[in-house]
């Protein structure tokens, strides 16, 4: 078996893939465009602000991950809303050329 073989199969049988839902939330008030923000409360950047944001659950769709997130963070009703996915984004080869 070669390196590379080897490398991808215990790829395939020790590491696991974290999925994450980013929430982008904007409203429009006094004429002006605005994008909520939550404080970071660990480590990166705690105290910063961010764009809500976490991980999937085993067996949670994006849509449930995000109404979750962002009832857990704003304590907004998701259903009072409308949500939208605009995209995801699954080449890391792609996203690290792109940074």
């Amino acid at each position: 078996m070669t390196e590379s073989a080897v490398a991808q199969r215990m790829w395939s049988v020790h590491s696991r893939v974290d999925v994450t839902v980013d929430l982008v939330i904007l409203t429009i008030r006094d004429g002006e465009l605005h994008v909520l923000l939550v404080e970071r409360g660990n480590e990166p950047h705690r105290g910063r602000r961010a764009l809500s944001a976490d991980y999937l659950r085993p067996g949670e769709t994006l849509e449930c991950a995000s109404r979750r997130e962002l009832k857990q963070e704003t304590d907004l009703d998701a259903e009072r809303l409308h949500l939208e996915q605009l995209r995801a984004y699954s080449d890391p080869v792609v996203l690290h050329a792109a940074a």
